[in-house]
């Protein structure tokens, strides 16, 4: 016999996809060939990956099959994310906590957002678990899988290493065309940071779990900024340190300011040099900063290598606002990216 729970969760996903099969039976669902359809999800949006390879798995906790797929696909995740594979796992799960326990417990290290609403698999005609989809660089479903896969299966990572090198020269021209996204390389000369610390990564910055958001409500809303003493101009300087490897990897995220002495600060506020080095500068486009500067800063990690200017050295990169950030919603930035 289901337990209560159980019954609870399989009859709210049941009631979810016969509300919403309805809708899609009268509109035109994606087929293989057509553009993936658009969705956001959370604070994750697909148009945020353009350029990327993209694996989108609809799953949920509840789902057996579901969860057997989840290792193999991490292990995929690990193995291909330096060439520009990107997973997007969207839960359908109802149960908030069930699908957060379940995050923890299971040490799902991947891109993974939850839509109780149902409304992104259904925008793809999705109702069983798991259903995967394989989106390319142009944004074009080129596969459909039904049903668990083998993610570290040779001939699954064979199509993704396909996928992943077509259109590379053409790739690498259009990041030369794009003006904010062909770097100035300059040498900077060491400098101090002070301001409030918390480590984190990209993979939990694009979950709800995300601090950087928190970092920056502490620091202006709290009156944190105005307490730093010696700062050495009226920026805000964000710092990328302290990399447990390399952008995948966990790094220490500083907010505050640039300031010419450590002496006399408050408490909670902490100061690291910034080595000299050499820096590819890249600028955002004018927007939300909720927007345009995540998505640089995904386009930059998508570039290759000869795009960037040389080899990422992954000591300290920054990001430097100064009077163009006065309007929060159209605000323009520089990333500063380390570089050998």
């Amino acid at each position: 016999m289901l337990r209560l729970p159980c019954v609870r969760r399989w009859l709210a996903a049941v009631l979810c996809c016969l509300s919403l099969s309805a809708c899609q039976s009268r509109s035109r669902l994606p087929r293989v060939g057509s553009a993936a359809p658009a969705f956001s999800v959370e604070n994750v949006r697909l148009s945020q990956f353009r350029g990327q390879v993209i694996v989108l798995n609809f799953w949920a906790t509840w789902c057996s099959p579901c969860v057997q797929e989840i290792p193999s696909l991490v292990e995929m995740q690990r193995r291909m994310k330096a060439k520009g594979v990107t997973v997007i796992a969207v839960s359908v799960d109802v149960d908030e906590n069930a699908y957060r326990q379940f995050i923890k417990n299971h040490n799902v290290n991947l891109l993974t957002v939850r839509d109780p609403s149902g409304k992104t698999n259904a925008a793809y005609g999705t109702f069983k678990f798991p259903e995967s989809y394989i989106i390319d660089r142009k944004g074009i479903i080129q596969h459909k899988f039904l049903g668990a896969v083998d993610w570290t299966d040779q001939q699954v990572i064979d199509l993704l290493n396909g996928l992943s090198s077509q259109n590379g020269a053409e790739q690498l021209r259009k990041a030369e065309a794009d003006n904010s996204m062909s770097p100035k390389i300059v040498e900077q000369p060491e400098f101090m940071v002070a301001g409030i610390a918390v480590r984190t990564s990209n993979a939990k910055e694009m979950t709800a779990d995300g601090v950087i958001g928190k970092q920056w409500a502490r620091l202006l809303q709290e009156g944190t900024l105005a307490k730093i003493p010696n700062k050495a101009d009226a920026s805000i300087v964000a710092v990328y340190t302290d990399y447990a490897s390399d952008k995948d990897g966990e790094y220490t995220y500083l907010l505050g300011a640039r300031v010419t002495s450590d002496k006399g600060l408050p408490a909670g506020v902490i100061a690291k040099k910034i080595p000299a080095g050499k820096f590819a500068v890249f600028t955002t486009e004018k927007g939300p900063a909720s927007k345009v500067v995540p998505e640089t800063w995904i386009r930059i990690n998508s570039l290759p290598k000869s795009a960037v200017g040389g080899d990422r050295v992954y000591r300290a990169d920054y990001e430097v606002y100064d009077e163009r950030a006065r309007d929060p919603q159209n605000l323009q930035a520089d990333i500063y990216v380390g570089i050998r």
